[in-house]
């Protein structure tokens, strides 16, 4: 039998209870699971699922969780944004639940389509209503705040600076990255703790740190966008997020998002140049783009020669410190 069919029927009779025992759907109600979001975890092709209610039409939606997934670990919080009559970002509905070897949860469905899809098909006039829409969302999630600092679903307490030397000694070991001058790479790590030991912080604060067009949704019927998927989400340095949005525009977007999305984004920001000139912005500079260039090699794409580029340059800044 297929794998989807297969699931899909094994599925379905597990999360209509789930949904039931929340109060979600009638007992009468009947589902069905409707495939999408071709994915790869652990080498194998997954997919995510649209729950969709027969009787009232209703649509949930049911993910496979990653080894990472921190909407899990922010869901509490995020869940204070949806109170907002505006925008109703994802949030878990149902918690995590075993199936086989894997754990699936579920969350509200948003409605519309991804801007990675639409883009031409949207006037100028709903581009910037998007952007608006998101960068409002974004502010919203910032005001959001913990005690600590997180990293994979984890809240640290030894300070931000501890942290980001773990993630960053980590990271300079990847394969992708043997290219590089290893006396460099270890005169840029060190000065990277100095400077972050000598550096100042936003409180904890909830930062996306994967917006793109794929991971925003815009409603034609609405005409309202939504930030989806939060599984890089955390509490972090608010500068850290700024960074993640200030890169989007060397990534390989689409034209349309760097015209007409990104400057409402990062309007009033610091700009890239200026951050290029900040001990701590450059070690996040290098820092993520090392993990784009780590990423687009685990998914054996091309790396944009944009993003290779300033990660050479940081390199070189920070190897000079």
């Amino acid at each position: 039998m297929n794998r989807k069919i297969q699931e899909t029927e094994e599925l379905m009779p597990i999360v209509r209870n789930k949904l039931m025992e929340k109060g979600l759907i009638d007992p009468d109600e009947r589902i069905r699971l409707i495939a999408c979001h071709d994915i790869v975890l652990d080498n194998a092709p997954r997919n995510h699922y649209v729950i969709q209610c027969n009787e009232t039409g209703s649509k949930f939606f049911l993910k496979l969780q990653k080894k990472v997934d921190n909407i899990i670990h922010c869901a509490e919080y995020i869940q204070a944004i949806c109170q907002n009559e505006d925008y109703e970002l994802p949030h878990v509905l149902v918690s995590p639940f075993s199936f086989h070897n894997d754990m699936f949860f579920i969350t509200n469905y948003v409605e519309g389509y991804d801007l990675e899809t639409l883009d031409s098909e949207l006037s100028d006039t709903q581009w910037k209503k998007a952007a608006e829409d998101i960068r409002q969302q974004l502010m919203l999630l910032a005001d959001i705040h913990t005690p600590f600092y997180s990293e994979h679903n984890k809240f640290f307490t030894d300070g931000y600076p501890e942290m980001f030397r773990k993630k960053l000694q980590t990271q300079i070991k990847h394969i992708s990255l043997t290219g590089y001058d290893k006396s460099k790479m270890q005169l840029a790590y060190n000065n990277s703790l100095r400077i972050l030991n000598n550096s100042t912080f936003s409180e904890p604060s909830l930062i996306h740190m994967d917006v793109k067009p794929a991971n925003i949704i815009f409603d034609p019927k609405t005409e309202k966008a939504v930030l989806i998927d939060f599984e890089f989400a955390r509490f972090g340095d608010l500068d850290y997020g700024i960074v993640q949005v200030l890169l989007t525009q060397f990534n390989s977007f689409s034209d349309n998002y760097k015209k007409k999305m990104f400057p409402v984004l990062t309007d009033g920001l610091i700009t890239f140049s200026q951050a290029c000139e900040a001990p701590k912005l450059r070690v996040y500079l290098w820092y993520q783009t090392m993990c784009n260039i780590i990423y687009y090699y685990n998914h054996n794409t091309q790396c944009p020669n944009e993003m290779k580029n300033i990660y050479e340059n940081m390199l070189s800044l920070l190897s000079k410190e």
